[in-house]
């Protein structure tokens, strides 16, 4: 056996280990009658968006193949280049021994350069859709996408869809890709630097087949009229002010204070003098830090309220009149 190798199957108690064969590994894919190439099912339908590699166990079952068949050691200072780069748009993910050569890492990369082009690119979301794989969402071929096209994509692959009673389509929520507020958003380079856009904004501006603006050049402020604000369902999103906006989260009781009576802040200032005496977190300089102890604050909060609410009435912001019943407290908690 060469140096290297490492079991196919698990080892179960009882069970005689076998060495692996080409004719596993071979089972383990979709055979290529065009180009010939042992195309790694786990890869294609699993890993296919995270570009990895087929492997079992933390090796590569391409290295592993070639062992196999010229029953000696994979060379560890070479990289495994793929003969059938020219003929198939997913030798990536061939395991087929004889397409594979080692090669040094340039070498590698010019073998690469077929995937340059567009045409190869979307040959490639092809072939690999007729595998039963899902189209990305990311570009890593050197196409470049637009904000509209990257957005779509994120709706059509990454959202979804739930049903919502007061509309005739469902609402197409993120349960990734959420900021601290929980909205759905999208990271971009713009002029070198990284920017963050809410994909709903961004989404209200597609829908309507406007270019997209930011909320310093576009003043209007989106709605969502399903009141999901991790909601991306152009259907559910319109264009509005602050005072429509308002009415929205009212309306589908999302707003903080109108939940709120003065008893209720008493109840929340109360509890909050009462976890500040027994906080005891600190960081690495052994202080309390301001952002740390409120979200755990809002977290032990049993009123439905945002961060945003929750800092403004512990600091007198909001409610002013019944925060001065514990200011004396409060401000004995910040000098302790």
């Amino acid at each position: 056996m060469a140096k290297g190798y490492i079991y196919f199957k698990e080892n179960k108690p009882g069970v005689e280990v076998q060495e692996p064969t080409l004719e596993d590994i071979k089972d383990r894919c979709y055979i290529d009658k065009t180009s010939g190439c042992w195309i790694w099912k786990t890869a294609i339908l699993n890993e296919w968006d995270k570009l990895q590699r087929p492997q079992i166990k933390n090796m590569m079952v391409t290295r592993l193949a070639w062992e196999l068949l010229h029953d000696k050691q994979f060379p560890k200072e070479l990289q495994a280049g793929h003969l059938c780069e020219d003929i198939n748009c997913l030798s990536r993910f061939c395991v087929n021994p004889e397409h594979i050569t080692p090669v040094t890492q340039s070498e590698n990369e010019w073998m690469k350069a077929i995937y340059s082009s567009d045409e190869e690119y979307d040959n490639y979301i092809k072939r690999a859709k007729k595998w039963g794989a899902k189209a990305r969402t990311k570009n890593k071929m050197n196409k470049e996408w637009t904000l509209e096209e990257r957005c779509m994509a994120i709706y059509n692959n990454e959202t979804v869809k739930t049903p919502n009673p007061d509309f005739s389509t469902p609402c197409a929520l993120m349960h990734g890709r959420l900021n601290p507020h929980g909205y759905a958003v999208m990271v971009i380079k713009k002029k070198g630097k990284k920017e963050t856009i809410r994909l709903h904004r961004l989404m209200c501006f597609v829908n309507n087949k406007e270019n997209y603006k930011s909320i310093k050049e576009d003043s209007r402020i989106v709605r969502h009229m399903c009141g999901n604000k991790n909601c991306i369902e152009p259907t559910h999103l319109k264009f509005g002010d602050s005072s429509s906006n308002a009415y929205d989260t009212y309306m589908s009781g999302t707003h903080s204070n109108t939940s709120l009576n003065p008893e209720d802040v008493r109840n929340i200032l109360k509890d909050w003098v009462e976890f500040n005496k027994n906080w005891s977190r600190t960081n690495k300089y052994g202080k309390r830090t301001r952002y740390g102890i409120l979200k755990a604050g809002l977290e032990n909060c049993k009123y439905n309220i945002t961060y945003s609410s929750f800092k403004h009435i512990t600091t007198g912001e909001r409610w002013g009149l019944i925060y001065k019943e514990f200011k004396e407290e409060l401000k004995e908690l910040e000098n302790a």
